[in-house]
């Protein structure tokens, strides 16, 4: 791999930011109070026109959002825990390709995941007590798949997962989404 951390602690504006990397891995670290009221920013990770990204084993708390990617190829979010996101979760804009898989969500501010990429793929995630929407993709990407994730709600979510018109080619299947939403898939 051309670039990797692993073992990192980070408490500051804005842990780590790519741009035109590739072959690029974060691994192992924690991430704690990664944002900035007054600025209105600080997400953890964050890749731009990048490819061949891997986040995996990582801790987030009380961050903007944990992942962001934008105009990224080839990119796998593997087995996270993020909570109390102060915005989204992940999000996923441009570009092509993403697997979430086996993460856990809790308490985002906004969405648990923002899609608007296509071929993504969010499978066996757990989100729990999202205040908007836990899946929501935007845009109409195309060749989508939403599967096997545990929605749990607390009331005051809108929506378990939310499809834009206009996205074809796509599958949701086997997701369990419970508590109290307000609709379960739009």
């Amino acid at each position: 791999q051309n670039l990797q951390f692993r073992n990192s602690t980070k408490s500051d504006i804005g842990a780590m930011s790519f741009n035109y990397v590739d072959d690029a891995s974060v691994e192992n670290c924690i991430f704690n109070n990664n944002y900035s009221v007054g600025a209105g920013n600080g997400g953890d990770i964050s890749f731009a026109n990048s490819a061949l990204c891997v986040v995996e084993n990582c801790f987030a708390g009380t961050s903007g959002d944990f992942v962001n990617t934008n105009s990224c190829n080839t990119v796998a979010i593997r087995n996270n825990y993020c909570i109390d996101s102060l915005s989204y979760g992940m999000i996923f804009t441009g570009g092509t390709t993403v697997v979430c898989y086996g993460n856990t969500i809790e308490s985002p501010a906004v969405n648990s995941f923002y899609v608007d990429i296509n071929n993504a793929v969010i499978t066996n995630n757990q989100v729990v007590s999202g205040t908007t929407t836990a899946v929501n993709v935007v845009n109409s990407p195309q060749r989508l798949v939403v599967s096997n994730n545990i929605i749990q709600t607390n009331g005051a979510s809108v929506r378990g997962i939310h499809f834009s018109v206009g996205v074809n080619n796509s599958v949701i299947e086997n997701n369990v989404i419970w508590g109290t939403p307000n609709v379960g898939i739009w």
